[in-house]
């Protein structure tokens, strides 16, 4: 278990330093504890209105807060409320690395 435990950290930090601050990624690239700014949304129609229905548009704060051990879903905080979403949904949702002050 301690190979893979170092090797998923390395792998992380690696990742996480090829991803520079405002960098165009996939919600489901986020990292625990990180912060973004979704940047567009690629869905059918049905997706769509739920994400509109959660607050999830153009311009959102998103927080990653909790991944599942199998990680998926992951939970994401955004506009005061937490939510999950599916791996398969999070990759049709673009966003930029940092907050508000940062990427705008």
């Amino acid at each position: 278990m301690g190979y893979f435990t170092s090797h998923s950290f390395f792998y992380t930090y690696n990742k996480l330093d090829k991803m520079k601050l405002g960098e165009s990624m996939t919600l489901d690239e986020l990292s625990v504890g990180e912060s973004a700014i979704v940047k567009k949304i690629e869905t059918d129609d049905n997706m769509t209105r739920r994400f509109i229905d959660i607050g999830l548009v153009e311009g959102t704060k998103v927080t990653s807060l909790y991944r599942s051990y199998l990680k998926d879903p992951t939970a994401y905080f955004i506009r005061g409320a937490v939510i999950a979403l599916r791996k398969k949904d999070a990759k049709k949702i673009y966003i930029i690395r940092g907050n508000h002050e940062d990427v705008l």
